[in-house]
């Protein structure tokens, strides 16, 4: 599938802002708003952008998707990240199995199969930091039934994102203008960089945000919910939905916006990109060569998707770009490690789950963190 001059340009703008409207995407590229939304349109059909379309959500019913998701902060509602990197699975009926007790367990996000030494699971959950003791619990009893060898858990006290940058995506070539070794005025511009943070250790890095306890209504989870499912959602189809005045809703996505969405993602065919593989990095590195990437990711000099986050013994780095890229970094960041893992990602394993609110008991205004909600229910389900 070729891209044009004019579908790379509405992508870039539609990645840098993803919830802007139609009248303001068409005042940044100086062109007429029908003009937008024909090429929107256009790219929804030949499969560039994901297409509007209608989900059966089990919590919500009916709901519409279009190309924008949002993700939701879990500091700011007061839940905490917790990663656990599932290691030597004992057979793919055994990461079946495995799947299985995960994707019951209420406050899990996110999983997907990593190859590489074996069979391999990386989980996220985003849970009250009184229900992390029982979440490994949970994880240790799946551990005792022999279906994997040992596991890695990781409480980031640092999580930092930085986004694709398309910009430096040669349509007309169908190259990415970025390598490492191979072009060495890149090599150059990135290791320099790298070195140069790595002698330069600065106290300017943000920190994780405290856990709120702020008390959140009933029509704020539902709403994080709509957004997680839809990013850009219709103000008239929400308001019909809930019985508000427009307005009302209006006030109240922004709102939630500001105060609950860390960011947005564009939903887009990256095979076009060439970014059909995802890499997760993990292992321990000197301070200075953490620090030194980071730097690369917060000042988004990387130029592809990059989730980083640490606690007091390891490191991790999901990154989603050519494997060329990812073993140039590799070998840049192994200098400075004592241990570093590779594994590539099967995306087709990859499990998101929309915002949960059902976790939330809006009767006592808190988090359920009871050892029954969290490890006997979801392995009796």
């Amino acid at each position: 599938m070729q891209l044009s001059r004019k579908d790379m340009d509405l992508l870039v703008v539609l990645k840098k802002y993803p919830v802007k409207s139609m009248n303001e995407l068409a005042q940044i590229l100086g062109i007429s708003p029908n003009t937008v939304k024909t090429r929107l349109n256009k790219m929804k059909d030949v499969g560039i952008l994901r297409k509007n379309d209608i989900i059966r959500d089990p919590l919500l019913g009916e709901r519409k998707i279009c190309e924008t998701v949002s993700q939701v902060n879990p500091y700011s509602i007061g839940l905490v990240r917790v990663y656990f990197i599932i290691k030597e699975i004992n057979g793919f009926s055994n990461y079946t199995l495995i799947c299985n007790f995960i994707d019951k367990q209420p406050y899990a996000v996110h999983r997907s199969l990593m190859m590489g030494q074996g069979f391999n699971i990386i989980s996220e959950f985003h849970i009250p930091p009184n229900g992390v003791e029982h979440l490994e619990t949970f994880i240790n009893y799946i551990k005792s039934q022999k279906l994997f060898k040992e596991y890695i858990m990781i409480e980031p006290t640092e999580t930092h994102f930085c986004k694709n940058d398309i910009s430096q995506f040669n349509y007309m070539t169908s190259q990415w203008e970025v390598d490492l070794y191979k072009n060495q005025e890149k090599m150059a511009s990135i290791e320099a960089i790298f070195h140069n943070y790595r002698n330069n250790i600065k106290d300017d890095l943000p920190k994780l945000p405290e856990i709120s306890k702020k008390k959140l209504k009933e029509i704020d989870m539902r709403l994080l919910r709509e957004l997680s499912i839809n990013g850009k959602p219709s103000i008239n189809y929400i308001a019909s939905l809930y019985n508000k005045e427009n307005t009302s809703i209006s006030r109240k996505i922004q709102k939630i916006r500001n105060l609950f969405i860390s960011h947005y993602n564009i939903m887009y065919n990256k095979s076009i990109f060439h970014l059909g593989s995802e890499f997760f990095i993990y292992g321990k590195m000197d301070r200075a060569g953490r620090y030194a990437l980071k730097k690369l990711i917060t000042d988004n000099i990387l130029p592809f998707n990059s989730k980083y986050s640490e606690d007091t013994r390891f490191f991790t780095l999901r990154i989603e770009g050519p494997a060329f890229f990812v073993n140039d970094l590799v070998r840049l960041l192994s200098p400075n490690a004592t241990q570093i893992n590779q594994l590539t990602v099967h995306k087709k394993t990859n499990i998101r789950y929309f915002f949960y609110f059902k976790n939330y008991n809006f009767d006592t205004r808190k988090w359920k963190v009871s050892e029954e909600y969290i490890i006997h229910e979801p392995l009796r389900t």
